[in-house]
């Protein structure tokens, strides 16, 4: 008899479970349920089922193969040109190819040189200039970090060099510029470097830029432990330090060279688009990169992120590693994180110079890259170049006859010749081209709203539901398993019928 009544139940479980699913395939709006519910013939209730089953099946492939796609965070790169005028003005670095002057230094560059038994009898000549000047100026450097030495009387003077500056015609000075020291380069000069009061360029044109005429230096007494003549120029945005050794132009004596420059603004998506860097001290960018918490200990200059200083500071620790001193014209570490000194010793800059082939021939610069990538935000700076002689003979004698007081350099100009001048001064001109920049930007291929909507209308188009159609797949399995957990028979059906009205089922515990 229990085996009985268990048949029933269960029988009546079936029939209610089917009467249930009957009833919402003949008022959902998708309309394949429902026109198979609705065939009265065994073959139409098959064609509909294949059809339904087709259409799902590429429906959800379809859906399944957006979803890969939105999962990859493709980007779709946008390229404009932009017109603005007036614009903000890059700053300008000069340095003087020759890093010390030989008036003041030589005596301790040959000093340095004695010490360290360097002679040109075992180098090549360029070799031999390289070597030496690797060894007297991380002399100096170290020296210096001792209190010891003065980078700065040694080198060159910005008003030994600059005998005549213009900016959109006005005429600028030693007050407009910065000094600061470079190890490969020694004193340079910034024009325009304060991020707070960026001047702006008006038009384009070399005669709406930065025009300068320098002087290098007297040959004989001046330029020594160098094979080139000229000068550094550097061109950067104002948020970044620079890097003399990998970014700048070196300028000719006896040439004006014109530099003009164009913008390119890129702006990259972060993670997880890319791996670019938008606020390296970010507890989400600390996470994901511990090396940028070896920079905020170590290297505290890098206040905004960027990518080459970066590299350069993952350089340095690899240095310090090999050699147990820290390179010193790379970021230098500051004193309270690290116990290393400067490498100065003869042993040490062998070992820097051995460590440097290693590192870009090794596996450990791959580290560096992935340790350090792009910034999400970048200014770029394209230039073009054009020389022509200078100065001209009658400017020569324009030059000798001027009643103006070109100070250091005022008597070597009044008594020089024309070839020798030639050997000795330069004219640059740093403008813009013309008044447009390239702004590059990354976008999603594919976000969230698309996604939504492709899912949409793949259901729509293939199934033909809409968002509110889900809730009926809810109320179905909501009925389905209520049926199946309800272990008495206490439940009654009640249909409900209308004229306009879809039917609909009230579930409710028989009393």
């Amino acid at each position: 008899m229990n085996i009985e009544n268990q048949e029933i139940k269960k029988t009546k479980k079936r029939k209610a479970i089917l009467e249930i699913i009957t009833q919402w395939a003949l008022s959902t709006t998708a309309h394949g349920f429902g026109n198979i519910a609705r065939a009265e013939s065994i073959i139409l209730k098959i064609i509909w089922s294949v059809f339904l089953i087709t259409s799902i099946a590429y429906c959800t492939y379809q859906i399944v193969l957006f979803i890969i796609q939105f999962a990859q965070f493709n980007v779709i790169t946008s390229s404009k040109i932009v017109y603005e005028e007036p614009t903000n003005f890059p700053s300008v670095v000069i340095c003087n190819l020759n890093a010390y002057d030989g008036n003041v230094a030589r005596g301790h560059m040959d000093e340095i040189l004695s010490e360290k038994n360097i002679s040109q009898q075992n180098y090549e000549p360029v070799d031999f200039v390289d070597s030496a000047a690797d060894y007297f100026k991380s002399t100096f450097e170290a020296r210096a970090l001792k209190n010891d030495f003065d980078l700065y009387y040694n080198g060159f003077y910005l008003s030994q060099m600059l005998f005549s500056c213009r900016f959109q015609g006005v005429k600028c000075n030693v007050d407009d510029f910065e000094r600061y020291h470079d190890f490969n380069y020694g004193n340079c000069y910034r024009f325009n470097g304060n991020k707070s009061s960026i001047r702006k360029a008006k038009q384009a044109g070399w005669r709406n830029g930065l025009r300068l005429e320098l002087y290098i230096g007297d040959l004989e007494a001046q330029q020594q432990y160098t094979y080139k003549a000229g000068m550094r120029v550097i061109i950067h945005n104002q948020s970044l330090i620079p890097f003399s050794d990998e970014q700048g132009i070196d300028v000719s004596v006896g040439q004006q060279t014109n530099i003009g420059i164009s913008r390119t603004f890129i702006d990259r998506l972060p993670y997880p688009y890319s791996y670019c860097i938008d606020n390296f001290t970010s507890e989400e960018n600390l996470k994901r990169n511990k090396f940028f918490l070896v920079i905020l200990d170590r290297y505290p200059e890098m206040t905004d992120y960027s990518r080459l200083y970066c590299f350069k500071a993952c350089f340095q620790e690899f240095i310090m590693k090999n050699c147990k001193c820290f390179d010193l014209k790379l970021p230098r570490p500051s004193n309270s994180s690290t116990n290393s000194t400067g490498c100065e010793k003869v042993n040490e800059v062998l070992c820097v110079q051995q460590s440097e082939t290693e590192f870009y021939n090794g596996s450990e610069i791959e580290n560096c890259y992935i340790n350090c990538p792009n910034e999400c935000s970048q200014v770029l700076y394209d230039t073009k170049i054009s020389t022509a002689k200078y100065p001209s003979k009658w400017y020569t004698s324009i030059l000798n006859n001027s009643t103006i007081s070109l100070d250091y350099f005022f008597e070597f100009l009044n008594s020089s010749d024309y070839l020798v001048l030639q050997q000795t001064i330069l004219m640059v001109n740093i403008y813009y081209d013309n008044m447009y920049y390239t702004v590059v930007t990354d976008f999603p291929e594919i976000t969230i709203d698309l996604l939504i909507a492709y899912i949409g209308g793949n259901f729509g188009l293939f199934v033909g539901i809409s968002l509110l159609s889900l809730v009926e797949f809810i109320e179905i399995i909501f009925y389905t398993v209520y049926v199946f957990i309800k272990r008495r028979n206490c439940m009654r059906f009640r249909r409900i019928k209308t004229k306009d009205v879809p039917k609909e089922i009230q579930i409710a515990p028989t009393i």
